[in-house]
């Protein structure tokens, strides 16, 4: 947002400044003071404080579910805390492919989180995290090793 005026209330207020102008080196009598009452709301409008938005922000992860051992039949919730502006939509990779809701093996959650169905496949499996806005896209991996 910017605290500059648009060239249309640019225009309103050099229009009301030669408006009071002419009244005053004209004599006429209460349109001076309307108009210069009308410059001042002008005016105001941009020298009152205003919340700014706040700034545009890439995405990062700050905060991941580490890498674990455990057994092929223990349930599995793994997290990705992530921050942005605007906020990060994240996406679950499971060895490369992709997570979705019909997945037999995985279910992402609405939190950014995913959830694991026992029994996990034997070995190493490798989770991705990928958040991303229009600002860019960051990943971070975790290795489960189920037994």
């Amino acid at each position: 947002m910017s605290l500059l005026p648009s060239t249309q209330e640019f225009y309103n207020i050099i229009l009301s400044f030669f408006l009071i102008r002419y009244c005053f080196s004209s004599n006429l009598s209460p349109l001076p003071h309307l108009l210069l009452l009308h410059l001042l709301l002008h005016l105001s409008f941009f020298l009152l404080p205003f919340p700014l938005l706040p700034p545009l922000v890439a995405p990062t992860i700050i905060n991941q579910t580490p890498s674990l051992s455990l057994s092929r039949y223990d349930p599995l919730a793994l997290y990705c805390q992530t921050t942005g502006n605007p906020k990060p939509l994240v996406v679950w990779f499971l060895n490369g492919e992709p997570v979705d809701g019909r997945s037999v093996q995985a279910t992402p959650l609405a939190t950014g989180s995913l959830y694991l169905h026992p029994p996990l496949p034997p070995g190493d499996t490798i989770a991705t995290c990928e958040a991303s806005n229009h600002l860019g896209v960051v990943r971070s991996t975790t290795v489960i090793t189920a037994s």
